[in-house]
């Protein structure tokens, strides 16, 4: 662990240092409050241990100074007296405090408790440039996963740099910052360190310098090469680890008021080929909702005028805003504020500080997520043209209060299993459990489970062996898979995403995080096969109106030819509907009746003719017939609009639709004689 001295008296400076060395820390030694200002701000340390006799500034008032510059790490006091010196650092921000004068192993014990406690709650620190990454918290470098070995001073360097990516640092500066106050090189020194750094940095693979010389005034860190043009698509899994989105860049807008964090998620997310967008002042954000249209949102809940999870709560009720992904961060990593962020409707949680890959996997798997739904809402949208012209029904589901699924726990641990089993359980979840890669895959086959919570660590068969194993599978390839494990390194994230894993949760977990992501996957695995059934139902629907359209278009011919015929043929005819009304007539009717079809057209038959022998109207038509008689024929005294009255024989047929119900007669008129004649 990395700890900052700061001690006036040498002696008791270097007592100190060989003290915590010999515990296996790395020492920072520090003589003055304003050098240990500078480093604590710089720099990570795990641990500072300051005396609070300073000569330039008392440590009580340091101490406050790191507490209001937002520092976060422990800070252990060493005080003269406990009344005075000791209830003043605690509230000016100090973990804990010792009393001079004090014995060794207790100050030892002091330490270690701090540094257990923070290991605890505290992810690693990552800094990026490319895909070059330093761990402040482990005190190594890699690149593209493979390390780069580096001497200390060359690692405070790097460090140095790539924490204050737009400053420039002159020797002198960085002589100060990285040097101890006992040590006095001379500026050529500064030069060769840098020299040798760049050398070894080119020899691990990478092609460009990170540090470039600003002549006349210094060194600064190079900006990264350019990232991946918005035109093209993503780079697949490889062996960089990169991940593979959509051909069109994402938009993402990221709210945090701190700038320094945009920057980093520029330089983390920019070489994916995403549009990032900033945005400091939280009462903009609607104003540029509605502007940029971002396919995600990044939302840091520590806001320091509005409540982030509140903000959270009204994106997500908005009508336009409501399906947009949301991912939070904070630096508050507690049960209750990660309760709140799922409940405000977060998709997903990040504390700070963020470690790369994990916040980038998170991302790229979000906005997968989402391109793969906006895929199937525009097959659904692409089908909404029918013969009804009925609208595509919306099947999009945002929240589901209750999702139980069927859950597989695998861990070698029974401790372990029994834990997370009560927890799933006590949730109306059912829960099966086994103890093996080998005993999983054997659960999976005999009935897959609608999500695999999966330890990394297992003999034998290791959980991304079983993950690989279930997705070469078709059967099994689908079922989402949650890691659970205690190894955090970046590396092991990154490649539980790689293999397969929806989500990565970090031993100790936190019951409601753990709660909380699952149910998350369970409502995207719910709106998946919800389209996937929609989707099928749209398909059989098209099919049916397709063969709807066949037969229409047979009928349509059909009684194209049978109109021809209908218009040719020397007889009178015509079509009425139920009511008596003149649906169709022939050029022979109308020239019966003395008029044009145009003029009798939906008037009724009764105008032209009348049942012999009687006063009774022809009407309701319905009337003559039974159920048992479709046809029949009637003798009726015609009246054509000009002319003699003619004596004719009326044949009616009733025609019926494809339900078996009658929808119009066919009349045949045949002329018996003429009045007079």
């Amino acid at each position: 662990m990395r700890i900052l001295l700061v001690e006036a008296d040498r002696l008791t400076l270097s007592q100190l240092t060989d003290a915590l060395t010999s515990q296996g820390h790395k020492i920072t030694p520090v003589g003055n409050s304003q050098r240990a200002l500078e480093l604590a701000l710089a720099q990570t340390y795990e641990l500072i241990l300051l005396n609070t006799q300073l000569s330039d500034l008392d440590g009580v008032h340091l101490c406050r100074h790191l507490r209001r510059q937002g520092y976060q790490k422990p800070i252990l006091l060493l005080v003269e007296d406990a009344s005075s010196d000791g209830i003043a650092g605690l509230e000016a921000g100090a973990d804990d405090y010792v009393i001079k004068p004090y014995t060794l192993p207790d100050l030892l014990v002091r330490v270690q408790v701090l540094l257990q406690r923070q290991s605890l709650v505290s992810s690693p620190v990552l800094l990026y440039w490319e895909a070059l990454c330093l761990n402040a918290t482990a005190i190594e470098v890699t690149y593209r996963g493979q390390p780069v070995s580096l001497t200390p001073k060359e690692f405070n360097l790097l460090e140095l740099f790539l924490r204050n990516p737009q400053r420039v640092f002159s020797r002198t500066a960085i002589l100060d910052r990285i040097w101890s106050f006992d040590v006095v090189p001379n500026e050529s020194t500064v030069t060769n360190h840098i020299k040798e750094l760049r050398q070894k940095l080119k020899a691990a693979g990478l092609a460009a310098d990170v540090i470039e010389t600003v002549y006349g005034l210094g060194y600064r860190l190079k900006p990264p090469p350019k990232p991946l043009q918005a035109s093209g698509p993503l780079p697949p899994p490889g062996e960089d680890g990169m991940l593979q989105t959509q051909d069109i860049p994402p938009k993402i807008l990221v709210v945090d008021e701190d700038p320094g964090v945009i920057t980093a998620l520029r330089y983390l997310l920019q070489p994916w080929g995403l549009a990032i967008s900033g945005l400091q002042d939280a009462t903009q954000l609607w104003e540029r909702l509605n502007a940029i249209a971002p396919d995600l949102l990044i939302l840091d809940l520590g806001l320091s005028h509005l409540n982030g999870a509140d903000l959270c709560q009204r994106v997500r009720q908005d009508e336009r805003w409501g399906n947009l992904p949301i991912l939070v961060i904070t630096t508050n990593t507690r049960a209750e504020a990660i309760r709140q962020a799922f409940a405000a409707g977060a998709d997903d949680f990040v504390s700070k500080p963020i470690v790369g890959p994990e916040l980038v996997t998170r991302v790229v798997s979000r906005l997968e997520q989402r391109r793969t739904w906006q895929k199937g809402r525009s097959q659904l949208a692409g089908n909404q043209t029918y013969a009804t012209g009925e609208p595509v029904p919306e099947v999009f589901v945002t929240r589901v209060q209750n999702t139980y699924g069927n859950i597989l726990l695998v861990d070698d641990q029974p401790e372990n299993l029994r834990t997370l089993s009560k927890i799933l359980s006590q949730q109306g979840y059912k829960v099966r459990k086994a103890l093996s890669g080998a005993m999983a895959l054997a659960a999976i086959e005999s009935q897959p489970p609608d999500l695999i919570v999966l330890d990394v660590r297992m003999p034998e068969m290791n959980g991304y062996e079983v993950c690989a194993s279930l997705k070469a599978r078709a059967a099994t390839r689908d079922i989402p898979i949650v890691f659970v494990s205690a190894l955090d390194a970046t590396a092991d994230k990154l490649k539980a995403f790689t293999v397969g894993g929806v989500d990565y949760i970090t031993k100790p977990f936190q019951a409601e995080e753990v709660l909380a992501r699952i149910k998350h996957q369970l409502i995207i695995l719910q709106q998946q096969r919800q389209l996937t059934l929609r989707y099928q139902q749209l398909h059989q629907e098209i099919q049916k109106r397709q063969r709807s359209e066949v037969t229409l278009t047979q009928m349509q011919v059909s009684e194209a030819r049978w109109q021809t015929i209908f218009d040719r043929i020397s007889l009178p005819l015509g079509l009425l509907d139920l009511n008596g009304h003149w649906l169709r007539l022939n050029p022979c009717l109308c020239e019966l009746l003395g008029d044009s079809e145009a003029e009798l057209l939906h008037t009724p038959m009764a105008a032209s003719f009348q049942l012999e022998n009687s006063e009774s109207p022809l009407f309701p038509i319905q009337e003559w017939f039974s159920p048992e008689t479709a046809a029949l024929q009637l003798e009726l005294t015609c009246c054509p609009k000009t002319g003699a009255e003619i004596r004719v024989s009326l044949a009616a047929l009733v025609l019926q639709d494809n339900w078996n119900q009658p929808h119009s007669v066919f009349v045949q008129v045949h002329c018996l004689e003429s009045e007079g004649a």
